[in-house]
């Protein structure tokens, strides 16, 4: 078999590709186009992320100043509630008084037919007003029987 490492005499291999390969400055000398485009994509790119940036801080702002217009409109809104609420608190409070002067009054014509009635019934002439009651409900030529 036969040795596959090179002889000791023969140059390395590396050293012989290092010299046919030209150096980074003279690829560049050579063709600049792709540097100049390489340089201008990073440009725009930093340009991009500024703007980007600068967009998002300002729409921050935006949801920023929104948020607090929310705010200010709830706290309007909660106000204007609470005093509508203690409008419609007295005018609960005005009707349950009033059920409350009609009830007292009603009660007081309870009593007053009650103490009338029982004065009618004591006195006899409930009696009378039933016979009256009774003979005009009758044809005319009804005669009562004694």
């Amino acid at each position: 078999m036969t040795d596959p490492r090179p002889a000791p005499t023969e140059p390395a291999p590396a050293a012989h590709d290092a010299a046919a390969k030209p150096s980074a400055w003279a690829r560049l000398v050579e063709n600049p186009l792709p540097s100049i485009l390489a340089a201008v994509i990073v440009v725009l790119l930093g340009y991009n992320l500024t703007v980007t940036n600068d967009r998002i801080s300002d729409t921050n702002d935006r949801i920023s100043d929104t948020n607090d217009r929310i705010s200010r409109l709830e706290d309007r809104l909660d106000a204007r509630f609470a005093a509508q609420e203690a409008k419609i608190d007295a005018l609960d409070d005005k009707v349950d008084a009033k059920f409350g002067e009609l009830d007292a009054k009603i009660d007081d014509l309870n009593l007053k037919l009650t103490a009338l009635i029982v004065a009618l019934e004591t006195s006899g002439a409930i009696d009378g007003i039933a016979e009256i009651q009774v003979t005009a409900t009758q044809p005319a030529d009804y005669v009562a029987m004694p």
